[in-house]
């Protein structure tokens, strides 16, 4: 409760439970207003890519930074879930890599 009612800093909730999620934190405190961020534009996406490979320490070149953003659909969440797999052997340095790390993390496990 103690981040949620703290009005110093923005909390972002999301994932696959949001809505059910938002209903029962607005019950408890009416802090929280959805806000839907939608698709990235192209050049938003492709700095989602660098920043998002930086952080996560992996390697990729300009041609399949671009594949990636246009492979997740210029969104977020997609982009941040190929650069963050733990897919063994992992080539973000390749299309076929970056094919193959997608696979894995759109596979059911």
């Amino acid at each position: 409760m103690g981040p949620s009612e703290s009005k110093h800093a923005p909390l972002i909730v999301t994932g696959s439970y949001v809505g059910w999620l938002t209903n029962i934190l607005n019950h408890m405190t009416s802090r929280f207003e959805p806000v839907e961020l939608g698709r990235l534009t192209p050049e938003e996406a492709l700095e989602t890519v660098y920043n998002y490979a930086g952080i996560m320490k992996r390697t990729q070149n300009e041609s399949t930074a671009l594949y990636i953003a246009e492979l997740a659909y210029y969104d977020p969440f997609y982009i941040s879930q190929l650069i963050r797999t733990n897919m063994p052997d992992l080539d973000l340095t390749t299309k076929a890599g970056v094919r193959t790390a997608w696979q894995f993390e759109m596979m059911a496990r």
